[in-house]
């Protein structure tokens, strides 16, 4: 709430200021007590200013209220059911006060249209007509509405009140607006229009003014169904036929359809986004003129400038939503909001559109599990690969890449931290050799014949050369990997040359 007490003008004396408060209603029977005794006690009637500064300081008049009561102003403080606490817009046709409902003490946003002669009887009840179906709809892109009715002639609707800007004051603030902002604003508003539409209502009307951004990011459609207050077309036999020579809708943001009077569908209000598209990416229209007229007829007769002569390295899926949106045809258009909206949310960055961020496992410098030597053991026995696989259930890959593709710094990582090296896992191995080897002695001096398929001298060359083979390995050094290579390829060519014989 303002408190710009400091601008009060004059006024009357406080007791006239008492006396105006009491006639206007704004406050109740028992409140306008409180105030007399007040007055009364402090002995002070001549300053009403300073009075009026109190009462807005402690919150029982708004600046709004103030300023009006102290220039005489009585009237315009309630409007019907409504306490009127400030005026926060006002358009070509009507105002938008921040107001309280009376009884429920709700604050709400209240728009009401201002007496017109243009302004038939029809097109007042085509209005309530609409906003019984206005009045269904519920998605968090559209703004809510609470309430319609006509007060001293007047149209008006009730409104959620919302914190935050519209479109166009955040352009004003902010100038051209990045594309992946127009990207999330314009999905957004495409999404509530595509729920309205699914209930029948055309807005008629869309511009920038016209989709609110509130503080919490969430882009909310405006005044959906107030067009046929001022006179639009409509598809014929839905009940909402046209005022004659009344054409609803603003300049810059109106599709060509509406100009040359032909019927209007949701497709209508896509064209009036894609001007409003344009307009927050480039700070520019789409059918610049300098006259009214020579917007409206370009078009009609012209294609837009494109986009990317004034914002140039735009995406190009998102260049060609834009001049989709603006075709003068259409069925050059998307077919439907949702349609539009689905396009829009694939341009979105992945971790924006909704679902959660994909979650990625962090590298740690662990050691790999220790090695299943009894599976080892068994695959260098013949035929004996297929079946130790085949004798281990199968468990799911959870292991940790190691940080670092150098073997000896990660062995040193690991005895840094405690762990077991490589080296100490080959001596548990080389354990475990010399105690089989003492089960098989035990088991051949107990039964002779029970391993004789086993080549002995073979069999202990193997081990032996593997062992060697895992020193090199746990411990390693280049030399190491050459002197390996090198014994290697002469057991291969000693293999060959034993074949070729």
């Amino acid at each position: 709430m303002r408190d710009d007490t400091e601008g009060l003008p004059q006024g009357p004396s406080a007791a006239d200021l008492v006396a105006a408060i009491e006639g206007t209603g704004l406050l109740s029977a028992s409140k306008m007590r409180e105030l007399h005794e007040r007055l009364d006690a402090s002995g002070d009637g001549n300053d009403g200013r300073k009075l009026a500064r109190r009462l807005v300081r402690e919150g029982t008049l708004t600046t709004f209220q103030a300023r009006r009561l102290l220039k005489g102003k009585k009237r315009g403080l309630v409007f019907g059911r409504y306490i009127l606490l400030d005026h926060i817009g006002q358009g070509a046709r009507g105002q938008v006060f921040k107001a309280r409902h009376s009884l429920m003490d709700r604050v709400v946003a209240l728009k009401v249209v201002l007496p017109d002669a243009n302004l038939s009887k029809r097109s007042v009840r085509r209005f309530f007509r609409e906003m019984q179906i206005v009045g269904r709809l519920d998605h968090p892109n559209v703004v809510r509405a609470l309430d319609a009715d006509e007060q001293d002639r007047c149209p008006y609707i009730v409104m959620e009140y919302l914190e935050g800007q519209d479109l166009e004051q955040v352009f004003a603030h902010r100038g051209a607006l990045p594309a992946d902002d127009v990207i999330d604003y314009m999905t957004q508003a495409a999404r509530g229009l595509a729920h309205a539409h699914e209930q029948g209502v055309i807005h008629r009307d869309i511009k920038p003014t016209n989709l609110f951004l509130s503080r919490t990011g969430v882009v909310k459609v405006l005044d959906l169904g107030f067009g046929d207050l001022i006179g639009s077309a409509a598809p014929a036999g839905d009940g909402f036929d046209t005022d004659e020579g009344v054409v609803v809708g603003t300049t810059d943001f109106m599709p060509p359809e509406l100009i040359q009077g032909r019927p209007v569908d949701a497709r209508s209000d896509l064209f009036s986004l894609g001007c409003t598209m344009y307009r927050l990416l480039t700070g520019d229209y789409a059918f610049p003129g300098i006259t009214r007229e020579d917007r409206l007829l370009k078009r009609i007769r012209e294609k837009p400038v494109p986009i990317t002569n004034l914002k140039p390295g735009l995406p190009y899926a998102l260049v060609e939503v834009v001049h989709r949106l603006l075709a003068a045809r259409p069925e050059d258009r998307f077919a439907s909001a949702t349609d539009l909206a689905d396009a829009l949310e694939a341009l979105r960055p992945r971790s924006d559109r909704g679902g959660s961020k994909a979650s990625v496992r962090p590298v740690h410098s662990e050691p790999d599990a220790p090695p299943d030597w009894s599976l080892i053991e068994s695959a260098l026995r013949p035929n004996g690969f297929e079946a130790s696989l085949a004798s281990k259930p199968a468990e799911p890959f959870a292991r940790e890449v190691p940080a670092t593709r150098d073997i000896s710094a990660h062995r040193k990582s690991l005895e840094a931290d405690g762990q077991e090296s490589g080296r100490e896992v080959h001596e548990k191995y080389r354990h475990e050799v010399v105690q089989m080897n003492q089960v098989r002695a035990e088991l051949r001096a107990m039964d002779p014949d029970a391993d004789q398929q086993t080549d002995e001298p073979v069999s202990t060359w193997l081990e032996r050369l593997g062992e060697r083979i895992g020193d090199y390995l746990a411990d390693p050094d280049p030399t190491h990997f050459l002197i390996a290579g090198t014994v290697i390829l002469l057991l291969l060519g000693w293999a060959l040359a034993r074949s070729v014989l």
